[in-house]
């Protein structure tokens, strides 16, 4: 091997050399401490459940804030909701987060941010309080305003846009079949308790009867997202809607108040697009109209997920 090739080829090595050994040293940096506040008795203040929606709004002069997650909404078929991510946005520019910070039910999130005033939002819905150490402090703080959804009444659904989807039994029994489904109801804040006068469905393919219920529970009773079969035997009072109270406050009630739809149907399923909540507010009459289908799989209703 001539000089010069020799040289290339030396040079090559020495390269790889440096690579590996700044792979390797990232390897084995050691992982940040979470951070902390670092006063024992801190301040707190509701944010509410800011949303992108609704977001909440605060000015700081700077430091350190604690974000915690007083609730979270419940699961659905794909797994409980465990955290949530808060930002911080430029009020000019809310859809770029200036700092964000992931926090759950048993941990804060902690962050750093710079004084301004910040829109903030979480993205699973949850929530939110801050806290913050005397050394640091809130103003013009504007927690989000209750989600109503063009409601303007006291009644508030706990479920986004979307829906869920049953399969059909493999053995079905006399051509029809039943399936459950389920959505947290609470009253926002300020809102006064609520009576459901009935509750009304929009279908693209007809069940054959549709049946609601309430059910009022402990805290620790899980909510169905659905399910095949009726509401005999869940835990908790389940009782008619009609005539039936909603008085837990949204969010961090330590009680469950759920709306069930029984839905029956025949081998062809069944899909309901949305459905409306008919209930006296303070003896005012609203209406609340919840954008969640529920589908029951079957020769009419052959969609992704029905196989």
């Amino acid at each position: 091997m001539t000089w010069p090739g020799l040289a290339v080829r030396l040079a090559s090595l020495s390269a790889l050399a440096v690579i590996a050994t700044g792979c390797q040293a990232t390897v084995d940096a050691a992982p940040k401490p979470a951070l902390k506040l670092a006063c024992s008795d801190p301040e707190t203040t509701s944010l509410g459940v800011p949303t992108a929606r609704r977001p909440a709004e605060l000015t700081t002069s700077g430091g350190r804030l604690s974000f915690v997650v007083t609730a979270l909404p419940p699961g659905s078929i794909f797994g409980e909701v465990e955290d949530t991510e808060v930002h911080l946005n430029d009020p000019d520019t809310p859809s770029e987060p200036v700092f964000r910070v992931t926090a759950l039910l048993q941990q804060p999130g902690v962050v750093d941010v710079e004084a301004g005033t910040y829109s903030l939002l979480n993205t699973n819905r949850g929530g939110i309080e801050v806290r913050t150490c005397p050394d640091v402090t809130l103003s013009d703080v504007e927690p989000a305003t209750p989600d109503r959804r063009g409601n303007a009444g006291s009644l508030v659904a706990l479920a986004s846009s979307g829906g869920v989807r049953v399969r059909a039994p493999r053995r079905v029994e006399g051509r029809t079949w039943t399936a459950s489904f389920g959505t947290l109801l609470c009253v926002a804040e300020g809102g006064e308790d609520v009576s459901i006068v009935r509750v009304d469905h929009n279908a693209t393919v007809q069940p054959v009867s549709v049946t609601s219920f309430v059910r009022t529970a402990g805290g620790r009773v899980t909510p169905i997202a659905s399910k095949t079969g009726g509401v005999r035997g869940l835990a908790g009072g389940v009782r008619p809607a009609r005539g039936a109270h909603v008085s837990e406050t949204c969010p961090g009630t330590p009680r469950v108040t759920e709306l069930l739809v029984v839905v029956k149907a025949t081998t062809a399923g069944a899909a309901i697009k949305d459905f409306r909540i008919t209930y006296d507010d303070a003896g005012v009459t609203r209406t609340l109209t919840v954008p969640w289908s529920m589908e029951m799989c079957g020769s009419k209703v052959k969609r992704r997920g029905c196989r």
